[in-house]
């Protein structure tokens, strides 16, 4: 096979929702033979009547990445475009189409297994209904832009409405910018996003890009108390994904302010119910490691799917049931986080 050198891209792949998934493990992720479909003949098996064998002219498009078995930093882990793409008979297809070419780690016993489970999570692979060959699908997110100016919440000045709210919610403004970014709107360049003026501005970066944002009013009378960026579609998203997808486990919350109490190893769902982009994430990025979940305890029926539709794809997931009415964001830090790690150390 003729290499070329891989390249960064900003072009959209031609497996999406796989080159997501690349990005979800390894962060860094270069294309080489962009843009090129595998040319593949099916030919009859000589030696095995009734069977085939498969001729490429060329296999086109690899997403190249960190191989995580040699350690090799140079991108030599080169995982084809057709890799995984069908699923038959409990095996998915064309996961030999993965090749290192620092150490040729993939030629090693339990190896291919290996990287499939790392990237399609452990046990039952992805549903069928997720259609890894698609050309376009939920998975690919677009980069916005913030509404305007963003000051830093840990410069504004104590009397901004924006940093009462915070501190009455007893959150530190140098903790916030520090950990998740948190910012405040000072001035508006679209007038579609004046109502974000003077808001807390809260970004949602997923796979190191902007890709939402959302603006809470600092006066719970205020309406909406959640302006979302227009166009954002919060269930193809987890909030705080790329801190927490680098801990060794993971806590699942509803909203952002109990993201804030928890901290690096939560993520939320912007509501009560899972997507199927949020059951997909969270089962491969947390493959065998626990996932924690707190819904509040007006959110039973919706906990119980939750619970149901992870432990689906074998996650090893961890309910902590809240002893009273509030939500996790009311706790204080070493309340909820006590909770958690009796969860996580049985």
């Amino acid at each position: 096979m003729t290499m070329t050198l891989p390249t960064e891209s900003h072009i959209d792949p031609l497996n999406s929702v796989l080159y997501t998934l690349l990005k979800h493990k390894f962060r860094e992720v270069v294309i080489a033979n962009e843009g090129v479909s595998a040319h593949v003949q099916k030919l009859s098996d000589p030696l095995r009547p009734g069977k085939f064998i498969e001729r490429a002219l060329t296999w086109g498009e690899y997403y190249c990445v960190n191989c995580p078995f040699c350690r090799d930093a140079r991108y030599r882990l080169w995982i084809n475009h057709l890799y995984g793409s069908d699923y038959e008979n409990g095996r998915r297809s064309h996961t030999y189409l993965a090749t290192c070419y620092n150490d040729n780690c993939m030629a090693q016993p339990g190896r291919r297994a290996q990287l499939e489970q790392m990237v399609f999570g452990q046990g039952r692979p992805l549903i069928k209904k997720v259609q890894l060959k698609a050309p376009s699908c939920e998975f690919v997110h677009t980069a916005v832009a913030p509404p305007g100016e963003v000051c830093s919440i840990a410069g504004m000045p104590d009397t901004h409405p924006a940093v009462r709210y915070v501190r009455s919610r007893g959150f530190d403004p140098m903790e916030l910018d520090k950990h998740f970014n948190v910012g405040v709107c000072t001035r508006i360049e679209n007038v579609r996003y004046r109502i974000m003026l003077n808001r807390v501005y809260i970004p949602i970066v997923f796979n190191h890009e902007l890709v939402g944002w959302q603006g809470r009013a600092s006066n719970d009378a205020s309406a909406p108390k959640y302006y979302n960026c227009p166009g954002t579609s919060k269930s193809r998203m987890l909030y705080n994904f790329d801190n927490a997808s680098r801990e060794p486990y993971v806590v699942v919350v509803e909203g952002v302010p109990s993201v804030w109490r928890i901290g690096r190893a939560a993520v939320c769902l912007f509501g009560k119910t899972m997507s199927l982009f949020q059951q997909t994430t969270i089962s491969t990025t947390w493959a065998g490691k626990p996932v924690v979940l707190i819904l509040d305890n007006d959110a039973k029926a919706e906990r119980d799917q939750a619970i149901s539709l992870l432990r689906a794809r074998r996650c090893d997931v961890r309910p902590v049931y809240l002893p009273d009415k509030r939500d996790p964001a009311d706790y204080s830090n070493a309340e909820i986080q006590d909770m958690i790690a009796r969860e996580v150390k049985r």
